[in-house]
């Protein structure tokens, strides 16, 4: 069959699958240290995408550098992190990493993320036995009152270490091990970072890649009346 139909095929999925990821980082323009994603295309052979006769398909996938805006909102469990920084929480699936600062005081005394994961602390143990008298100190203390309860345990991870989990979560890939907190982290107590998409950015990259779509689906439809027709005049012979 022509090459043309598995190019064009290929190209539908893959701009579908663009399609896709880029709703997802148009969905969390809100979402606190959102870092957009972005996908990467290749040819299904290995070949550059140049070739005129290469299907084309998903290469894999990257979070795009860097952090979002910061806002001051003055709660003294809002912590704003330094790039390539994490806080330990943990899941039911074991520790994971964020970077979503928007920390909260359980009425049990228990420091939390938004979602109800606790906070750990250098030693990777729940932070606890706080009162509403508690904040947090630039150089990761959690004080209540003038009492150093705890320290955060903050680590510095590379984006290549990471596996994206959802809700704000990252887990370590496959043969990583967790480093060692900082000692004294550079903190932002009382500031959030926002998410990192831009919104119109991504709104240019959705319409590309519809176009692209239809481009694909245009060539897909004429390859095929092209075979059909060559099937009929075949048979009437």
């Amino acid at each position: 069959m022509n090459h043309e139909v598995y190019i064009a095929a290929s190209g539908m999925r893959l701009e579908q699958r663009w399609l896709e990821q880029i709703s997802q980082n148009l969905a969390n323009v809100s979402t606190a240290a959102y870092r957009p994603q972005r996908l990467l295309a290749a040819s299904h052979d290995g070949r550059a995408l140049r070739w005129p006769a290469v299907a084309v398909a998903l290469g894999g996938a990257y979070t795009v550098p860097g952090t979002g805006p910061l806002r001051e909102t003055g709660r003294p469990w809002d912590v704003a992190l330094p790039e390539g920084r994490y806080l330990l929480v943990r899941t039911a699936g074991g520790i994971r990493l964020t970077r979503a600062g928007a920390l909260q005081l359980s009425a049990e005394g228990r420091l939390t993320d938004a979602l109800g994961h606790p906070v750990l602390d250098q030693e990777r143990r729940p932070i606890e036995g706080l009162t509403p008298q508690g904040r947090l100190a630039g150089d990761g203390r959690v004080l209540d009152g003038e009492v150093e309860r705890a320290r955060l345990a903050v680590v510095h991870v590379e984006d290549d270490a990471l596996q994206r989990e959802g809700d704000g979560l990252w887990d370590l890939s496959e043969g990583r091990s967790l480093p060692q907190p900082e000692a004294q982290p550079e903190l932002r107590v009382g500031w959030l970072e926002g998410s990192a998409t831009r919104a119109l950015d991504e709104l240019v990259r959705l319409i590309e890649a519809q176009r692209a779509f239809e481009g694909y689906q245009k060539v897909l439809s004429v390859v095929i009346n092209d075979v059909n027709r060559s099937a009929v005049r075949d048979l009437a012979g």
